[in-house]
């Protein structure tokens, strides 16, 4: 688990949602009158509401990747997670056929990228098989494999598998959240794992439980929730299915600067659906 002094501190409630301290991470060291334009067009985004990272926003393109259809981002303008600007430029297929993302400084801005799966899959397994890594991500850049519904019940039945130091060199880079992690820290379990060699992320989700698993040739981690101290974490256990759908973004920790840009290749994606009993 994280302490006290540990990345969460440094993350919102929830990492696909606006941080609402952005302000003045992002300010800081700017020249006034950038600060003053900066500022204003944050605040447009909290009014209007635009920084949740919806599936059913506007302005969106689609590609078919691993028998799927993605929904890919382009959000013309801050929105969350972040906020970030998602550009569609940086979400394409590779010549062999594999989903490369991307951050990418366009226009003079930084921006990430961002993909929704066009349908709910419910319980069941979802699995992602990475290309090997030839670098570590930015220690801002934030890889997330997650499941989001705009309902807001039940946090989103936000369920997160993260690449991301949330902006702190010795933290942790691999996180395994089932949300509100907020005050509970049970929900959350985070490690060190090594993406240099071909790695698969998955999370086995059913009605009474989480099982997150990451395997390379180099390392192999799990959790399970709830462990046996945390069944009756509040104000729920495990989220039942709704209608959520299955997220990936690159994207930059409050919005902030990275010394380089980052890329994910994405082999594969696999669902196996939860039959029951």
């Amino acid at each position: 688990m994280v302490q006290n002094d540990g990345p969460c501190d440094a993350r919102p409630f929830s990492c696909h949602r606006l941080d609402h301290q952005v302000g003045s991470a992002i300010l800081s060291g700017m020249p006034a009158f950038k600060q003053a334009c900066l500022a204003l067009i944050i605040l447009a985004v909290m009014v209007s509401g635009s920084a949740m990272a919806s599936p059913l926003k506007p302005e969106a393109r689609t590609i078919r990747f691993s028998k799927q259809n993605w929904q890919v981002i382009h959000s013309g303008g801050l929105r969350g997670p972040g906020p970030n600007v998602f550009d569609a430029r940086n979400v394409y297929l590779d010549e062999q056929g594999r989903l490369v993302m991307e951050t990418a400084f366009r226009d003079g801005l930084w921006t990430s990228a961002h993909v929704f799966l066009s349908r709910s899959l419910g319980y069941g397994t979802y699995k992602l098989v990475l290309a090997p890594m030839p670098k570590a991500l930015d220690v801002l850049t934030v890889f997330g494999f997650f499941t989001w519904d705009d309902n807001p019940a039940f946090a989103n039945r936000e369920i997160d598998i993260e690449l991301a130091r949330w902006g702190h060199t010795t933290a942790p880079n691999l996180n395994f959240t089932v949300q509100p992690w907020d005050g509970y820290p049970e929900r959350q379990n985070n490690r060190e794992f090594d993406f240099s060699s071909r790695a698969t992320l998955e999370f086995e989700w059913q009605p009474d439980g989480i099982r997150f698993k990451a395997t390379s040739s180099l390392g192999f981690a799990e959790w399970y929730f709830p462990e046996p101290d945390s069944s009756q974490s509040a104000p729920f256990v495990v989220p039942p299915k709704g209608r959520e759908r299955l997220g990936l973004n690159l994207w930059l920790f409050q919005g902030r600067e990275p010394e380089a840009a980052d890329r994910i290749v994405i082999e594969e994606f696999r669902f196996t659906r939860w039959t029951g009993k």
